[in-house]
């Protein structure tokens, strides 16, 4: 039996259009990893109904995947890994790469300096901070001392990624925001694009051109709280079911699952869950996922294991409960108080570590 996934579209749209009107209706939408493990299809249509025209997602072949799976001449698709593949390719299936580097940028401008029929155009990414991806300060000195070919034509975006939006009294995000803009004084004929989710609650500042929402789409930000915009609060737009495997009844002194760490003070009533860490329910969550039934708390006992878990259903009405009955694990009330128990905890590792044998069911 499948755990199921209930995603409520409606709440997507509603977030997304909250966050669209923070940033000035100039929001994109990043749907990579399977859009954050909620299906890239389904979400990112979902937004296009609602007016989003460009999408993020990180590697060449998941722009395929999603410029097949959406099949529309009104979207642009953009790729974070950089200009990996030969200038041609990016052409012919209208894919908007993002250069991270000169020797990327050398490979765009030879491309449209042999006057092809249709140019190549891109995003140049600015290394303001990160380290990650994106020209570092001696490319940059390098592009301005040289004059490099880069202008609106080839180039849609100047863009950049803040590394302590979700911290948001570090003075490092003004920090990079004026490194982006200083550098994009010498190009102002080309857009600016900087802020995630977090970068959009620092403020109107930091919006510029265009913003690039992933996480915020599902209502939380990149710490796992609550987003509010003009005092409405982005919603949580899915709920985890998952089936009751087996039910028994467990004598005192009885130990509960491997090295059997979970030892019965009294006779129990346990029943068994199918879902596992597996499929994304890690072994950490033992003490900090709260499961109610009926309101009332079963305790997770034992350890979380790779298919399944044990959870206490004794002071649960005896007929309430059948095997094949599925249960609510995580909510939009549990979940948000995970955060609250362990606020270091990773709400992106959450999302996309959702295995594939969740049954996703779109509502």
């Amino acid at each position: 039996m499948q755990s199921k996934l209930i995603i409520f579209k409606r709440k997507i749209q509603k977030n997304w259009q909250l966050i669209n009107l923070k940033s000035n209706f100039k929001a994109s939408a990043v749907v990579k990893a399977n859009g954050y493990g909620f299906g890239m299809e389904e979400i990112s249509k979902s937004l296009l109904e609602k007016g989003c025209n460009f999408f993020y997602v990180a590697q060449f072949d998941e722009a395929i995947e999603f410029k097949k799976k959406i099949n529309s001449k009104n979207i642009k698709v953009a790729v974070f890994e950089g200009m990996v593949h030969e200038p041609i390719d990016y052409i012919q299936n209208d894919i908007i790469p993002i250069l991270n580097n000169s020797n990327q940028l050398s490979k765009l401008n030879n491309y449209n300096s042999k006057k092809q029929k249709q140019f190549l155009k891109a995003i140049l990414n600015i290394d303001t901070g990160m380290n990650r991806l994106g020209f570092e300060e001696q490319e940059i000195m390098h592009i301005k001392s040289e004059n490099k070919i880069i202008n609106s034509e080839n180039i849609i975006f100047l863009m950049s990624h803040l590394s302590h939006s979700n911290i948001p009294q570090s003075l490092i995000n003004k920090s990079q925001l004026n490194k982006i803009k200083k550098f994009s004084s010498i190009f102002k004929d080309i857009k600016l694009s900087l802020s995630n989710t977090n970068g959009i609650l620092l403020g109107e500042k930091f919006v510029l051109d265009q913003t690039r929402p992933g996480i915020g789409i599902f209502g939380l930000d990149a710490n796992g709280k609550e987003i509010i915009i003009n005092q409405t609060n982005l919603e949580i737009p899915f709920v985890l079911k998952c089936p009751i495997l087996q039910i028994r009844k467990v004598k005192k002194n009885e130990t509960i699952s491997y090295e059997g760490i979970t030892k019965l003070t009294k006779n129990s009533i346990i029943a068994t869950i199918g879902i596992g860490y597996a499929d994304g329910i890690f072994r950490m969550f033992k003490k900090i996922l709260s499961i109610k039934i009926k309101d009332i708390d079963c305790k997770i006992l034992g350890n979380i294991t790779m298919d399944s878990f044990m959870i206490d259903i004794s002071d649960i009405d005896e007929n309430y409960l059948q095997v094949g009955d599925y249960i609510e694990i995580i909510n939009a009330k549990n979940f948000i108080s995970i955060f609250h128990k362990k606020p270091d905890f990773n709400i992106y590792e959450i999302f996309t570590h959702l295995s594939d044998r969740i049954e996703k069911i779109y509502e």
